[in-house]
């Protein structure tokens, strides 16, 4: 896997060990964009989950590079949201995670899923 993928998937993962609630209203607009950002490698996750499932090898070689593709626009769209609204880092790191939680659990959940199944 990429780097990138990687850093995907841990950002996803870092997301179910937040629980601070008190700022996160705050982080909302940069939350939904973040969101934005993950939906369509968690989109990508779930063909590949599908296609594991149905142990389709063709469509598993495929999505190889449509991964690829996918972690390469994630990268591109997380440096917007940066450059928009500042870096990622401490008690708004956390709060942004947390609000996350919220906004697009079902983002998370399949991050979270390729985390788990893929990054071992």
């Amino acid at each position: 896997m990429t780097k990138p993928v990687v850093w995907s998937l841990m950002f996803g993962c870092l997301l179910l060990s937040c629980a601070d609630r008190a700022p996160q209203e705050k982080e909302e607009p940069l939350a939904e964009a973040v969101c934005r950002c993950m939906k369509p490698l968690a989109e990508a996750y779930l063909d590949l989950q599908r296609a594991l499932e149905a142990e389709d090898t063709e469509r598993l070689e495929a999505l190889s590079d449509h991964l690829e593709a996918v972690s390469d626009e994630v990268d591109e769209c997380a440096d917007r949201v940066e450059e928009k609204y500042g870096p990622l880092t401490g008690q708004r790191e956390v709060a942004v995670k947390a609000a996350m939680k919220e906004r697009c659990p079902d983002v998370i959940k399949t991050l979270n899923w390729a985390e788990n199944e893929l990054v071992q």
